[in-house]
This record gives structure tokens, C-alpha cells and sequence, in this order.
């Protein structure tokens, strides 16, 4: 009986914590307005809302903004079809990569204009990450950034 409980909890617990009960996806701000010391968007923290970014795709996917050592770094959380142009011969997973107030040096050009730096990422046949293989380069900082609540 203690093992039906603790299963039905634990389907319970799964069931609400899935995307499938998340709020839907709202234009609540630009990639511009996340700031890369507090990792957020004003008024709407990352304890309520997941953010979402629509890149290469025509809805939003979800996305971390991560800070290590300074900056932001903002990608998308699950990996998706990249470097497909022509799919029968070649395509990876892997997805897109935006950097603001990073050590390195790659993301300097882009302070100027005040907006964040656009990679590519894609995973190599071992499951790699390749962190580089194409650029958008300066981004701007008008990207629209989409908000859903927890």
C-alpha cells in the first residue's frame, strides 16, 4: 500500500511540474533588457516565469540565461536541428548561444552597440559541443524575449 502512495505522489508531483501545465508563452520584454549581472528581465524573474526566445523557429523555445565568472550567456535548453541545410547529407543537434559581459573577448565588439554576441553550438558525433561553427555576430539587442509562468 505505502508503494501505490508514494507512486501516485510521485505521478502527481510529475504531472504538475510538467510544461504541459505551463502558462502560455507572452512577449515580456527584448534580449536588450536582460541584464547580465542579475541574469532577469524587470519584472520578471526566472523564479516565476522561463523565458523563450524564437530563433530559427516560429515559437518560442525555452531558453537559460546562465552567468559564470561575469556576463550572460542565453540558450536554448533543448538541443534542435542545426547545420540542415541540406538534411539527407548532414545535421546535428545543437541550437543557439547569445553572450554579453563575457571574459572573452569575442563579445567586446558588441558592447559598444549595446547588445549581445550570436553563436551557433551544434553536438559533434561523440556528443561534443562544438561551441563555434557559425555567427550572426552582434546581435542588437531587440530580439524579442518571450515569458510563461512556471
Amino acid at each position: 500500500m505505502k508503494s501505490k502512495i508514494l507512486s501516485f505522489f510521485f505521478t502527481l508531483f510529475t504531472l504538475m511540474t510538467s510544461n504541459a501545465f505551463a502558462g502560455p508563452w507572452t512577449a515580456c520584454g527584448t534580449i536588450g533588457q536582460i541584464s547580465s549581472t542579475t541574469l532577469e528581465l524587470p519584472n520578471f524573474s526566472p523564479v516565476t516565469f522561463e523565458y523563450g526566445i524564437a530563433f530559427t523557429t516560429k515559437e518560442p523555445l525555452p531558453v537559460a540565461v546562465t552567468g559564470w565568472n561575469g556576463g550572460a550567456r542565453i540558450y536554448n535548453k533543448q538541443p534542435i536541428f542545426v547545420n540542415s541545410d541540406f538534411p539527407m547529407t548532414a545535421m546535428n543537434y545543437g541550437g543557439f548561444m547569445f553572450i554579453k559581459d563575457t571574459q572573452s573577448p569575442e563579445d567586446n565588439d558588441c558592447s559598444s552597440v549595446g547588445g549581445y554576441r550570436h553563436n551557433y553550438w551544434k553536438l559533434d558525433a561523440n556528443s561534443n559541443v562544438v561551441p563555434t561553427f557559425g555567427s550572426s555576430g552582434c546581435f542588437g539587442n531587440t530580439l524579442p524575449i518571450y515569458c510563461r509562468r512556471r
